[in-house]
C-alpha cells in the first residue's frame, strides 16, 4: 500500500503479464493463421477469411496495446471516463475495419 492507504499494482508484475499475453497471442495468431492457409488449400475463394482473421488479429492486439497504455496513465479518479473513451474508441477501430474490408472485397471479387 501506498501513503494514500490505496492498493497499487506491482509495474514489474503488470510489464511481464502483458508480455505473456502478447506472446500468447502471437502463437494462437500463428496456429490459427497456418489452419487457415491449409484450408484456403482445399476451400475454393477463402481468401477473404484468411485476409479479414489477419487484419482482425493486428487490430485486436493494437487495442490491447492501446487499452493497456491508456489505463496505465489514467488516474484511478478518472476510470470511468477512461473506459467510455476506450469504449468508443473500439467501436470506431471496429467500424472502420469493417468498411475497410467490406469495401476492399467488394471491388476484389473473383468472377466466375
Amino acid at each position: 500500500m501506498n501513503q494514500n492507504n490505496l492498493q497499487t499494482y506491482d509495474d514489474e508484475i503488470i510489464e511481464k503479464d502483458e508480455k505473456r499475453i502478447y506472446i500468447i497471442a502471437i502463437i494462437v495468431f500463428f496456429v490459427l493463421l497456418v489452419g487457415s492457409i491449409i484450408t484456403s488449400i482445399f476451400v475454393k475463394d477463402s481468401y477473404p477469411l484468411i485476409i479479414s482473421f489477419v487484419v482482425g488479429s493486428i487490430v485486436s492486439v493494437a487495442l490491447f496495446y492501446f487499452t493497456s497504455k491508456r489505463i496505465h496513465q489514467t488516474h484511478y479518479s478518472e476510470y470511468k471516463k477512461a473506459t467510455k473513451k476506450i469504449h468508443m474508441f473500439y467501436q470506431i477501430t471496429y467500424l472502420l475495419a469493417f468498411i475497410v474490408l467490406f469495401l476492399f472485397f467488394r471491388r476484389h471479387r473473383i468472377h466466375h
